[in-house]
């Protein structure tokens, strides 16, 4: 029922057993099927060895549940930036690859002793127009979406700059004689809340609707040279 499938370096542009279709599933999430053979390529848990496992196609032609791939730019950000809350001092956590969808990016406390270099923290700002941003994740390569909730998404770069649930509005103000900067989505207009100390882990990150001027829980600390 299966057929294993191979790479090859090859010269030969005309497709054949060796061009895919590329058919989207969900958001960031596709299929891939033979131009060739009528077949979806799926990866398998049996003959795995070590760290890795078998690719095949399902010869049967329909397709199957470990058959959902990512498509992830893994191009190295030119500068990455931490994203604090002042409010509850905890850290934007991207994650990691598999962890997707709604209410998946945590909010965390570092734990002590804080490395500056801790990945998880790390995001990129990719700007798209004046104050308007993609917030993509460093380790997980997913990208921050508003809209009714937060979540997280594996997105091409393209899919990304083009869907306004995944873009944000980031602001600058003065708090406390400090540059902060506040958080907007495009979708609802709404605001990222890092809320209280205790406000830890999935779940706990609000969007709110409040005026940020002098908000605490609407502040947050960026590193400049990443905007």
């Amino acid at each position: 029922m299966t057929s294993s499938a191979f790479g090859y370096s090859t010269t030969n542009e005309n497709g054949g057993c060796w061009g895919w279709f590329v058919k989207e599933r969900t958001v960031g999430s596709i299929y891939l099927r033979n131009t060739y053979f009528p077949e979806y390529m799926y990866a398998a848990d049996y003959g795995a060895s070590g760290d890795t496992n078998p690719v095949y196609t399902w010869r049967p032609g329909n397709r199957v549940s470990q058959g959902h791939w990512i498509f992830e730019d893994l191009a190295h950000p030119k500068y990455k930036t931490d994203i604090r809350s002042v409010s509850s001092r905890n850290y934007l956590n991207g994650r990691n690859t598999n962890q997707v969808g709604l209410n998946q990016i945590h909010l965390t406390a570092p734990l002590p002793p804080y490395h500056k270099d801790e990945v998880y923290f790390k995001w990129e700002l990719i700007k798209l127009n004046v104050e308007t941003y993609n917030i993509k994740s460093y380790t997980s390569n997913t990208y921050l979406g508003g809209g009714t909730a937060v979540s997280l998404a594996h997105l091409t770069s393209d899919a990304a700059r083009t869907n306004s649930s995944y873009k944000w509005r980031i602001t600058k103000y003065t708090y406390n004689g400090r540059t902060r900067y506040a958080i907007q989505s495009l979708t609802s207009k709404r605001y990222l809340d890092g809320r209280n100390p205790g406000h830890q882990g999935g779940g706990t990150l609000f969007l709110t609707s409040r005026n940020p001027q002098n908000d605490r829980y609407l502040m947050w600390e960026i590193d400049e040279k990443a905007l």
